[in-house]
């Protein structure tokens, strides 16, 4: 008797992505040889797990329904954490709908999105630590606000953060998207309940002064740990993640060190003003524009999705007939940008520096 079997497919084995990184990692390794330099052993793990992703071949679940006798197959997943568009997909999906269903109340929540200066990017993807500090600085510098200005000097918020260590180009650019609630509870001393305090939205000057503290506190907690901004990072002699990581960040190739992947773009771009709620210091940014309201919850997961997702959209790279590699953008850059070309190798370098 016939058996209803499905095979649950969440990724393809064979596709474009994969195949790239299983032909352009011998690729890799050859040309870091040439150097004396080596990857760290978890990136190489990461990128040869991904190549097995969803293969059948490599391991699967089977399970089966006792009720109806259904079987289903499910292939074994590499669960990387760094660029796998399906296990970053699932992950993207299941973590918003239980921020959404789980942890925020039904308050007004608001995104802060707070970069760094370039060369601190580099410095803070290969420091976990320092990037949480500068990231509890950022913090500290909103929760004193919320108090300002909702006139709570004792009344407590909540935050979600996901850094991202990615920008649309597959670049390393670390980076934080913070969701916070967008005001503060704070107890009634008399009768010990709980109230909801709204803050009001922050004026652009709010927002400018919020980033020049938060850019000076950051400068000095890192210039305290020894990284003023004339200091630079050691090195090992053969850590080849080092040099993929300043290319990266630098939109460069390690390997072909006078190349800059070659945007392709529509012509007019030019300069253009800052968004209201939105300044920029010394190189930092804070971007406080955006906010849903608190009966918007689909429109809340919809932002934890943003947040979350992946760095690479499989749809969005495709391979030109001479053999390099476009990666269209969702939206072009303000200087008329909607794209970058990379060789293969190039790829998988940017897919290197973005494993955590």
């Amino acid at each position: 008797m016939a058996v209803p079997v499905t095979i649950e497919r969440c990724n393809t084995p064979n596709d474009l992505l994969h195949r790239l990184v299983r032909e352009g990692l011998p690729e890799l390794r050859r040309a870091l040889e040439e150097v004396d330099r080596q990857l760290p052993r978890y990136v190489e793990r990461e990128l040869e797990r991904f190549t097995t992703c969803g293969d059948p071949a490599t391991g699967f679940a089977w399970l089966k329904c006792e009720a109806c006798d259904h079987h289903r197959l499910v292939p074994f997943s590499c669960k990387g954490r760094g660029f796998c568009p399906s296990c970053g997909g699932r992950r993207m999906t299941e973590r918003a709908a239980r921020w959404v269903d789980e942890l925020f109340p039904i308050v007004a929540v608001r995104q802060w999105v707070i970069t760094v200066p370039w060369p601190r990017r580099l410095l803070l993807a290969r420091s976990p630590e320092l990037a949480r500090g500068v990231l509890r600085v950022a913090l500290q510098e909103i929760q004193r606000w919320l108090r300002r200005s909702t006139g709570q000097p004792r009344g407590r918020g909540g935050t979600v953060t996901v850094t991202q260590r990615f920008g649309s180009a597959l670049n390393l650019n670390l980076h934080f998207h913070v969701l916070a609630l967008d005001g503060l509870y704070c107890e009634d001393p008399n009768d010990g309940s709980v109230r909801w305090f709204r803050a009001p939205a922050p004026t652009d000057q709010e927002v400018s002064t919020l980033i020049e503290q938060i850019a000076d506190r950051a400068e000095a907690f890192l210039a305290r740990r020894g990284f003023g901004l004339d200091d630079e990072q050691d090195e090992e002699p053969d850590d080849a993640l080092a040099v993929i990581h300043a290319a990266a960040v630098a939109g460069r190739s390690a390997v072909r060190r006078s190349r800059q992947a070659r945007r392709v773009g529509v012509q007019g771009g030019r300069p253009y003003q800052l968004p209201p709620s939105c300044a920029h210091c010394d190189g930092y940014g804070l971007h406080a524009g955006v906010v849903i309201g608190a009966k918007d919850r689909k429109g809340l997961e919809g932002l934890a999705r943003y947040i979350a997702r992946p760095p690479l959209a499989t749809p969005r790279l495709e391979e030109l007939r001479d053999g390099r590699l476009r990666i269209r953008f969702k939206r072009p850059w303000s200087d008329g940008t909607e794209g970058v070309e990379l060789s293969r190798i190039e790829l998988i370098e940017r897919l290197a520096a973005l494993v955590p």
